[in-house]
């Protein structure tokens, strides 16, 4: 299974480091505005599984362009990100999970898109971290 991962920081950090010690994922990537950020993360995790790339999700080519590489997105990025990232999962069709953050004000928006990830087949959470921590 190949996942990518949105955030270079601590949760992302971590997520990439739980995932390239999984037998059952293949490929990670690691992708952040801040390359240099991504690039560090992955010289400290040393796997060959895991690749940085430099991705400003705020543009919709630039981030549709990564996650349709991938079977699975994690989003570990700032909240606000959430629902933008639910929808461009859908819209390539690749599944998405993110670790919460404002709860009330975004969970609400990216479960109403159930009908919409059904139908593009595949799985969207939201809040699976809990404003990460």
């Amino acid at each position: 299974m190949k996942i990518g991962v949105l955030g270079s920081g601590l949760m992302g950090k971590e997520a990439a480091r739980d995932l390239v010690n999984s037998d059952q994922v293949t490929e990670v990537g690691l992708a952040d505005l801040a390359f240099e950020q991504a690039k560090h993360v992955c010289e400290q995790l040393n796997s060959p599984k895991l690749t940085a790339y430099q991705v400003d999700a705020s543009n919709d080519v630039e981030l549709a362009d990564f996650m349709r590489n991938f079977d699975v997105i994690i989003n570990a990025l700032f909240y606000s990100f959430n629902e933008k990232v639910a929808k461009t999962a859908i819209k390539v069709g690749v599944s998405s999970v993110d670790l919460g953050g404002r709860r009330i004000i975004k969970k609400d928006k990216v479960l109403a898109m159930k009908e919409e990830a059904q139908k593009a087949g595949v799985t969207i959470i939201p809040d699976l971290g809990v404003a990460p921590g």
